[in-house]
């Protein structure tokens, strides 16, 4: 696993933001917030239901900032609380595996693959937010998620993240129902017709049977 964050993981942002070796404070909040967001989903929706989960485990903190255009490291914090069932490390491992696939597909540029990881679509819709506000928060400035070496004090880029289309991200979002016509939906009702001619032969429709939309299912 190339991406641990409770080794720490470090964010190398180049081009006209970073070549100071230093980052815009605007940008690099909303980018923490955002990554910091994207790993609290991922506990929430990829760790097993059955088991308890505190969120507060999986807070990130920045624990080192080189320079090397500029860099700074995310680890999960150190301030925790063991929980029962599966250890902390191991649902911190889960959590960091997971992460690494979302940036594979970052890393190809090729976001549609994200239906493959979560093909229900109001999970995917999470992470499909998630990753569109990452790839974005830097604006064209590259970004990448990369391995120090302490021998040659160089970085070398693991996981690139592309930027992620609005319309790829419309097409992904595309089939997510809207809670509004869910409502909608719920208040439907479906009938049962027979067709019956009266006197003068033209076609009447008589309701035989209704059903609500819980009672069709």
């Amino acid at each position: 696993m190339k991406l641990d964050f409770t080794k720490g993981v470090f964010v190398q942002v180049g081009g006209e933001l970073g070549k100071h070796n230093s980052l815009p404070i605007d940008n690099f909040i909303q980018f923490a917030q955002n990554l910091q967001n994207t790993i609290l989903n991922i506990a929430k929706h990829d760790l097993p239901l059955d088991q308890p989960i505190d969120p507060d485990n999986f807070r990130l903190e920045i624990t080192d900032f080189k320079k090397g255009s500029a860099v700074p490291q995310f680890a999960f914090t150190h301030r925790y609380q063991e929980t029962l069932g599966e250890t902390l490390s191991i649902h911190r491992e889960k959590v960091s595996r997971r992460f690494e696939e979302l940036m594979i597909i970052a890393d190809e540029g090729n976001y549609t693959k994200i239906r493959l990881l979560y093909p229900e679509p109001a999970k995917r819709a999470v992470f499909v937010e998630n990753l569109y506000s990452l790839s974005n928060d830097f604006g064209n400035s590259p970004v990448s998620f990369a391995e120090y070496s302490p021998e040659s004090n160089q970085f070398a880029p693991i996981f690139r993240i592309k930027r992620f289309k609005a319309e790829t991200k419309r097409e992904l979002l595309a089939d997510v129902i809207p809670s509004s016509n869910l409502a909608e939906e719920e208040n439907t009702a479906y009938a049962k017709v027979r067709l019956k001619n009266d006197k003068k032969g033209k076609p009447r429709r008589l309701i035989t049977q209704l059903y609500t939309q819980k009672k069709s299912h």
